[in-house]
């Protein structure tokens, strides 16, 4: 990526990555101008969390799990739907179980 000082001179080529088990929210290609809103740098390559995309105006976020899970959670989608028929239909063989009745 090329960067640029305030007075718009070019500077040294930065490395930077993206990346997301989940997913992203928004969407970049070869060539948008970007600005890095969210990241660290460690042995001379970016990790962006967040960026802005001037191509497109609009923000890029790379999607953490744990707010995936928590998305899920709060949509109560299908993971958490299954889950919850699970639960429910081992406790109804645990109740319906005579030995487990007198264990």
């Amino acid at each position: 990526m090329e960067t640029h000082d305030a007075q718009g001179d070019r500077q040294q080529p930065v490395q930077f990555e993206m990346r997301s088990y989940c997913g992203f929210n928004g969407s970049l290609k070869d060539g948008d101008e970007v600005e890095l809103l969210e990241y660290d740098v460690k042995d001379g390559l970016a990790r962006v969390l967040r960026l802005h995309n001037r191509e497109t105006e609009t923000i890029v976020i790379a999607k953490s799990l744990k707010d995936e899970v928590q998305r899920q959670f709060e949509n109560n989608s299908w993971p958490v739907r299954l889950l919850n028929e699970l639960v429910t239909r081992k406790l109804r063989q645990k109740l319906e179980d005579p030995y487990f009745a007198w264990r």
